[in-house]
């Protein structure tokens, strides 16, 4: 379907590339605009790495995860890295939509945690309110540790 989009001018993005495991497509879009986008699209509001990673990690690419990893440096306690290990809980590929594929493998998810891992903390907090209020791990999060 993306290529048949792209044959009409359809312009696919790293949301597409990682939530499809399409890790050809990630890398022409990293080779492409080298983790830069262009100040004047508005639909598009992260930058290539941050949107590869998040949906990579969603998507459960660990090689799409592994690339985008290369284009983002954030420090190790940043809060956006709580928002990128919730991506991981989400195994889009594994929901309950017509886009879901049972054929592709689950263990690709835990790849994923431990390649982020290596770069954030894994206490890292999130869901932080204006009060301080909350302030969750991922632990908190349902599913972490027991299928994993």
């Amino acid at each position: 379907m993306v290529e048949l989009l792209q044959s009409y001018g359809g312009k696919p993005d790293g949301t597409i590339a990682g939530l499809y495991r399409q890790t050809e497509l990630a890398e022409q879009l990293i080779a492409g605009i080298a983790g830069n986008r262009n100040p004047d699209d508005i639909s598009r509001s992260k930058p290539l790495g941050e949107e590869l990673l998040s949906a990579g990690a969603c998507g459960g690419d660990s090689e799409i995860v592994r690339m985008a990893l290369e284009l983002v440096d954030w420090p190790r306690d940043d809060p956006r890295w709580f928002g990128i290990l919730e991506q991981l809980l989400r195994m889009w590929n594994h929901g309950h939509g017509q886009w879901t594929s049972m054929e592709l493998d689950w263990g690709s998810y835990p790849t994923c945690f431990r390649l982020i891992l290596k770069y954030c903390d894994p206490n890292v907090r999130g869901r932080i309110t204006d009060q301080g209020q909350f302030g969750l791990t991922i632990l908190h999060s349902d599913g972490v540790g027991s299928s994993w």
